[in-house]
Formats: structure tokens, C-alpha cells, sequence
């Protein structure tokens, strides 16, 4: 939740910065969709772009800069803060973590990454209390 919060605010300021209308709006679209893992950040960033277009008098480079800098928050925060951020409180290292992510997206879809990384540190924490499985 603090990460999508972050992401949202971040990506609302730029859009405030570069004085697109509705910057709060957006921002809070921002935050929700980020939610949604890889096709939320997707809409959130394309959703402005009709009004971009027709609604005001922008040039091309705000209009540029309206579509990447969003994008470029989502990247960083997606797949660097995100993975760290995880792996800190499940106790993985940020590798395992974006593996079990992929991996769990690509099985069972949307759900997959909300659920499975919390699996995967208890199933190593079953795997750790066992100890040795060789008899003495």
C-alpha cells in the first residue's frame, strides 16, 4: 500500500509540474491501478493521454514527458524499491522474489503475485525447522 501511495503521489507531481489538468486525478488513478500488477501501470499511464491530445494546447515535448516519466516511476519502483522492499520483509533476497513474481503471474494470472511470495518464505521456513533429513 505505502509503495502504490508513493507511486501515485510521485507520478501526480509530475503531472502537476508539467501543469496537465486533472494531475490530482490521475495521480490518484496511479495509485489504485498500481495495484493491478503490469497492466495497471500500463492504463494509469495511457489513461490521460486522449486529454493530452485534444484537450489543452500542449507541446510535444510535455506531452513526451507526461507519458515517460510516469512510466520511468512505475519502472523504478516495480522492479527496484518493489523486489527490495519484499524481499526485506519476507526475509528473500530481491531475485527470488521477482522469480516467484514471474513465475506465479505467468501460472495463475492476476492473483498469483499478491499471494505467492508469502508461500514461498513459508514453505522455506517449514523446510528450515525440519533440519537434517539424514539420521545420526
Amino acid at each position: 500500500m505505502a509503495l502504490s501511495l508513493v507511486v501515485g503521489l510521485a507520478c501526480g507531481l509530475v503531472l502537476w509540474l508539467l501543469n496537465i489538468r486533472l494531475a490530482l486525478l490521475f495521480g490518484s488513478v496511479h495509485l489504485i491501478l498500481n495495484f493491478i500488477p503490469n497492466v495497471g501501470a500500463i492504463i494509469a499511464t495511457l489513461l490521460p493521454l486522449p486529454m493530452l491530445l485534444i484537450g489543452q494546447d500542449l507541446s510535444l515535448m510535455k506531452i513526451v514527458l507526461a507519458l515517460a516519466l510516469p512510466t520511468l516511476v512505475h519502472v523504478i519502483v516495480g522492479h527496484g524499491v518493489e523486489p527490495k522492499v519484499m524481499g526485506d520483509s519476507l526475509e528473500l533476497h530481491p531475485i527470488t522474489v521477482m522469480l516467484c513474481l514471474i513465475f506465479w503471474g505467468m501460472l495463475w494470472g492476476i492473483p498469483g503475485p499478491w499471494v505467492r511470495p508469502r508461500r514461498v518464505r513459508m514453505g522455506m521456513g517449514m523446510g528450515m525447522g525440519m533440519g537434517s533429513c539424514h539420521p545420526n
